[in-house]
Parts: structure tokens; C-alpha cells; sequence
């Protein structure tokens, strides 16, 4: 595959960040994705070992007064984390302090914080950015709970998944 550079402005470099499903999905990974060009499925790296994403579907979700298409449930979440981060920075920094009913955080520094009462769920967490965890082992339903927490903690309109 051939390769070409280009020149983005800082706008636009952000929007392509707050699209990063992980932190070690190339750029390339990211605009094909959200260009829709057919491709091989991105891989997540996880310590020791390698995972595909699981695509479940397609939905439309608002985040800050923008509607993003997005391919999962995890996309969804990883997505409106990252983008309310750009937008309010230290969001993340505050979301970790707060637990869901079950005990888990949405975002932590380390894996094993995710899951405190349940360390065989430690491989579903999966990296933000360079220094963010995410849960990743969630239904719809707990995605949309945590979009709920998440606009509360953030102080904006909730993110909607739809």
C-alpha cells in the first residue's frame, strides 16, 4: 500500500483524535474508518495479546450538539469520552472518581481500576489514550446509563445513542 502525507489544522487533527478508539489505532485505521472505506477490521492491542473490534451494528449518537456515526457500542462510548475530554479538560480526571452501581468506573488509569470487585473482567478494559482505561463490557443499556452519568458528571446535555 502506497502512502501519501498531508497537512491537517489543529481543528481537524482534534476531531480525528476524539474519533480514536484506542490509543494504538493508527491515524490511517481512524479515517478509513470514518471515511467508510472497506478494510481489514482495526485490532486493538491488549497487553500480551491481540483482539479485534467487535462491530455490532450502526448507530447515530449526539455528543455536544454534534451527530457522529459510529459503528459499536464501544466506539460510542470511547468516542463521547474523548470528545468531552477536548472539549472540558481533567472531564476524565473527574469521571474517575465516580462508580456505577456495580462498583466499576467508566475510565480509570489502570485496567484492574475498571473492575475493582471482579479482576476476571480486567481484559475488557480497554485503552482510551495514553493514560485512559475504558469499560468496555457493556450492553446498550449500560452504554446509554453511562452516557446519562456522563453528561451529568460533565454538566452538559447527555450524549444520545440512537
Amino acid at each position: 500500500m502506497s502512502t501519501t502525507q498531508i497537512s491537517i489544522d489543529l481543528d481537524v487533527y482534534k476531531a480525528l483524535e476524539a474519533r480514536r478508539l484506542s490509543f494504538d489505532e493508527p491515524h490511517n485505521a481512524i479515517m478509513r474508518r470514518v471515511l467508510e472505506i472497506e478494510g481489514p477490521s482495526p485490532a486493538v492491542r491488549l497487553p500480551g495479546r491481540e483482539r479485534m473490534l467487535r462491530t455490532s451494528g450502526d448507530y447515530e449518537m449526539t455528543v455536544l450538539g454534534e451527530s457522529i456515526g459510529v459503528r459499536s457500542l464501544r466506539e460510542a462510548l470511547s468516542t463521547a469520552l474523548l470528545k468531552i475530554e477536548v472539549h472540558q479538560p481533567g472531564f476524565l480526571e473527574k469521571l474517575s472518581e465516580r462508580r456505577t452501581r456495580r462498583g466499576r468506573r467508566i475510565v480509570a488509569r489502570k485496567p484492574e481500576d475498571i473492575y475493582p470487585n471482579r479482576p476476571q473482567l480486567v481484559e475488557h478494559a480497554a485503552r482510551l489514550n495514553e493514560e485512559w482505561f475504558f469499560d468496555t463490557n457493556i450492553s446498550r443499556r449500560a452504554c446509554e446509563r453511562y452516557l446519562g452519568l456522563i453528561g451529568l458528571v460533565a454538566s452538559i446535555e447527555a450524549p444520545v445513542l440512537t
